[in-house]
């Protein structure tokens, strides 16, 4: 202010408004308190160390996180100390790295844009041409060492004009389309069985009672089934009858007797060709 006790003039004093320092998982956990409907996540500084902090979050939770980099390291083969290679390292099943030479192109949201609104069972993340990436041009050798540290990209084939997706890993060395498919077959059960109980005045604790159940979940398997999640003729449901049941958990109204298998309909990513030719028949 100025001497003598007169006005202050604008500008001479300044306000200013600190906000803490938080990182990636404060983040997310602030998101989520305002609205926790959303699957996946991204983020824009493709930096390694906040790259490890927001997949170490995410991998508690039901959620997917889509990382890319372009670290140097990637494609050699005798370092463990990229990000995709530190990523497998924790056997992550909710992340998946994405190697991009040019940190402007958003590979990962990109890819987030184009699958995301499919159906869970319905796709796999590789060979999906993407718009606006330029992609990468990998060698054999770089293209080896990549897929070994689990790691995806975008592939720009001069050769055959194309530019598509390849891999679709996550860090564990699963498929992106396996770990959706899942967890929508988790939810979803979660969600039959529960309206089940709202929509019955009383599923009683007997052989009828847990049929009903059994039913509802064979069910859901046959609409994973439709989905292209699971093969349909692999479906097993086993029930344990009341009478095999602890007295305590009947005691309880406890029933946790129903198991199942089922086999991954899985995708078909490489297609090796044998073949003869001969000059006579």
């Amino acid at each position: 202010m100025r001497a003598g006790g007169s006005a202050p003039a604008w500008g001479e004093l300044t306000d200013t408004r600190t906000v803490a320092n938080v990182g990636l998982p404060e983040d997310i956990a602030a998101a989520r308190a305002e609205r926790d409907d959303f699957y996946a996540i991204y983020e824009t500084s493709h930096e390694k160390r906040n790259i490890l902090a927001a997949a170490g979050t995410v991998e508690t939770l039901k959620k997917i996180f889509e990382a890319q980099n372009n670290d140097a390291l990637a494609t050699d083969g005798a370092s463990m100390l990229d990000i995709g290679s530190l990523l497998r390292a924790q056997s992550y099943l909710r992340t998946t790295c994405w190697y991009s030479s040019n940190q402007s192109q958003y590979v990962d949201g990109a890819m987030l844009g184009k699958m995301l609104p499919s159906d869970p069972g319905s796709e796999t993340w590789a060979f999906q041409e993407v718009a606006s990436i330029t992609g990468e041009q990998i060698s054999s050798a770089n293209d080896t060492t990549l897929k070994n540290k689990n790691y995806s990209w975008v592939e720009n084939y001069q050769a055959g004009g194309k530019t598509y997706s390849r891999n679709g890993f996550v860090a564990s060395g699963n498929f992106i389309d396996v770990v959706r498919g899942r967890d929508w077959l988790e939810v979803n059960l979660q969600i039959d069985i529960f309206d089940a109980l709202l929509a019955n005045p009383k599923i009683s604790y007997d052989d009828e009672g847990i049929e009903l159940l059994r039913a509802v979940v064979d069910n859901r398997l046959r609409l994973a089934a439709e989905q292209g999640i699971i093969d349909e003729d692999s479906i097993v449901i086993t029930t344990i009858p009341k009478k095999d049941m602890p007295a305590n958990k009947i005691g309880e109204r406890l029933y946790d007797g129903i198991t199942f298998e089922a086999v991954l309909t899985g995708a078909i990513h490489e297609v090796p060709v044998n073949g003869a030719l001969k000059t006579a028949a």
